[in-house]
């Protein structure tokens, strides 16, 4: 190759490319495919967040239910070629925007926001630490629903017990 760019003068380095930078235009074109929104037009992505990401409340185990809700909201990027949107920093506090935004348990939400103003102000736009804040909400918020629940069975199986009691010093009374 060297002999051959002798000949004619021509300089060996702009002869020879490497093989990434043979590719960088088609890997480029390819980004921007990617990139662009599909059919190269843009939907109104706050209303399609809100109307496919949510929580999934039927899984029983709160650390699957959170990560699957941010599962889906990479699905939902992928699907409608959202990637460019969210790119560098802007992009991931407009993507941490949307996730606050479409939890769908509304007293979820409520608690996320208000620990995102107070406790945790740098998970608005970091969607690592915005996933352990609302992992850590959704499991307080599950404990607690547990503990309800488990007084109310508790209530519920008590509650006839105290009426037969109540029933007996009625009688009681009615015999005296």
């Amino acid at each position: 190759m060297r002999a051959r760019c002798l000949t004619p003068g021509e300089d060996y380095n702009t002869a020879t490319r490497s093989v990434k930078d043979s590719f960088d235009r088609l890997r480029t074109e390819i980004d921007n495919i990617i990139n662009s929104g599909k059919n190269h037009t843009l939907p109104d992505v706050q209303a399609l967040f809100r109307k496919e990401l949510h929580f999934n409340l039927k899984d029983s185990d709160v650390s699957e239910r959170v990560l699957k809700y941010f599962i889906y909201c990479e699905r939902i990027i992928e699907e409608h070629g959202l990637h460019g949107c969210f790119e560098f920093e802007a992009g991931s506090k407009e993507k941490c925007c949307l996730l606050i935004n479409s939890i769908t348990p509304e007293a979820l939400k409520e608690e996320v926001k208000n620990a995102l103003c107070y406790e945790s102000p740098d998970a608005k736009s970091d969607e690592r630490k915005l996933h352990d804040l609302i992992l850590a909400k959704a499991l307080e918020q599950d404990r607690e629903f547990r503990q309800s629940k488990r007084k109310r069975i508790l209530h519920d199986v008590e509650a006839p017990h105290q009426i037969h009691k109540w029933e007996e010093k009625r009688m009681k009374s009615k015999d005296d």
